[in-house]
């Protein structure tokens, strides 16, 4: 039987494999009926636009619905590239409800042409322009985590020189957001997705992680991006665990919400949570179903999967 067939038969059944041996969600189910409007124990972070059908398309709307179904943080990594009405009508909403801008993309990328790693003025006078605006943005949603992606590599420039240049980047970026709370988050991208990215694994993120020289340059770890092109998540994480700060979540395969696929993610974020992380887990996926039915599959699986943490785990 697929691996896939096999969870969702388990979870019609009311049972999954956790860390302990089976669980039983019938007990959990119980309570997600009550509770439902209740604050989640775990910082889930819903993307701007997830909850179109509950809420409506305007992001306000969004907002108090996902302060109303308790949701204290949300994402939206391209909050930069929004208009400034948008963004300020965004800022306000986020305040209005008291919730906190997860991570977002400091800089705007261009995935095509190298940008960071060439040391051209203009470049570098670009991206730190948009990572000072950011700390502003940043300082007003209580967001303390920027994403840089640095881009392909160029074909022209002497590698070695390249990553002196974009060393040097990251260093200059953390001159401005060191002093306001703020880290940078190292994304590896998908070469399927983007290929010939400077960063494509952890393995080079962590390089340019150290190199930067500060605790506060860390990587953001996807788990669909990495089970899809590495697996072995939990031996990763472990292996680069100091070195991370930020965890996205999405199943494999589609990039669907967690428990649709082959992630046992009761087990992997047990693990996580036991490891002493108490931050952001963004929900960087999209539906398994269409419209309403989608959005409240996404609303269940995300509550089975926040109280089983809180009635096992010490949270």
């Amino acid at each position: 039987m697929k691996r896939r067939i096999f969870i969702r038969n388990l979870l019609g059944s009311g049972t999954f494999m956790g860390l302990n041996g089976l669980v039983d969600f019938n007990s959990i189910r119980t309570n997600i009926d009550i509770d439902l409007r209740t604050p989640f124990h775990i910082n889930f972070a819903p993307q701007l636009g997830m909850f179109q059908h509950k809420a409506g398309s305007k992001p306000g709307d969004q907002i108090k619905f996902m302060s109303s179904n308790g949701f204290r943080v949300i994402e939206d990594m391209g909050f930069l590239t929004r208009s400034k009405l948008e963004r300020r009508q965004i800022m306000n909403s986020l305040q209005k409800e008291d919730l906190t801008l997860g991570t977002f993309i400091g800089h705007r990328v261009d995935w095509h042409h190298p940008t960071l790693c060439t040391g051209r003025k203009t470049d570098v006078r670009r991206f730190m322009t948009e990572i000072k605006e950011s700390v502003s943005i940043a300082k007003r949603t209580n967001c303390k985590q920027l994403c840089v992606f640095p881009g392909p590599v160029s074909l022209t420039y002497d590698f070695q020189t390249q990553r002196k240049n974009l060393i040097e980047n990251l260093k200059r970026a953390l001159e401005l957001v060191v002093p306001n709370g703020i880290e940078l988050l190292l994304v590896p991208i998908n070469p399927s997705v983007y290929p010939g990215q400077f960063i494509s694994s952890l393995e080079e993120a962590s390089y340019f992680s150290k190199a930067a020289g500060s605790n506060a340059c860390r990587i953001l770890f996807n788990t669909y991006s990495h089970q899809r092109y590495h697996g072995n998540l939990i031996e990763s994480i472990s292996k680069y665990w100091n070195e991370i700060g930020y965890f996205q979540l999405a199943d494999v395969p589609g990039k669907k919400e967690p428990l649709t696929g082959e992630i046992n993610f009761i087990r992997l974020l047990s693990f996580i949570q036991e490891s002493g992380y108490k931050g952001i887990l963004g929900m960087d996926h999209g539906l398994s179903k269409d419209g309403l039915e989608g959005e409240n599959q996404i609303l269940r699986n995300y509550r089975v999967i926040d109280s089983w943490l809180k009635d096992h785990i010490e949270l």
